[in-house]
């Protein structure tokens, strides 16, 4: 329901594989998804997505996946870059873009030829 400009708020786990068309997780550049997804999401896994280039393309809050604790990542061939962190919007208070970093224990980063950062 995204009527509320939230999306997936109780989901905490997510597994993508082998997804031949999917590139990306979220698209918010149109504006159909809501700013703030996944608050709650703690492991996020993607694996043998060949045409995935990207997490999110377009803006997100600065709470959005701010539980994240694990992110792996493995043979997304076409992905250049796992999280854009100057794409986060954030507000005058700058310890919001550090929600995420402060969250996460876990990255794993394999087979990935063309990411950049």
């Amino acid at each position: 329901d995204f009527d509320n400009n939230e999306g997936f708020v109780e989901l905490e786990y997510l597994y993508v594989r082998e997804c031949n068309q999917m590139k990306c997780l979220l698209d918010t550049v149109d504006g159909i998804l809501p700013r703030l997804v996944f608050p709650n999401l703690k492991e996020l896994r993607l694996f043998r997505l060949p045409n995935f280039m990207e997490i999110c393309h377009g803006q997100l809050s600065a709470d959005s996946f701010s539980k994240l604790q694990k992110l792996g990542v493995e043979s997304c061939d076409s992905m250049s870059n796992v999280f854009d962190l100057e794409g986060l919007a954030i507000g005058d208070d700058q310890v919001d873009d550090i929600k995420l970093s402060s969250s996460l224990k876990e990255l794993y980063l394999r087979d990935l030829p063309n990411l950049i950062h």
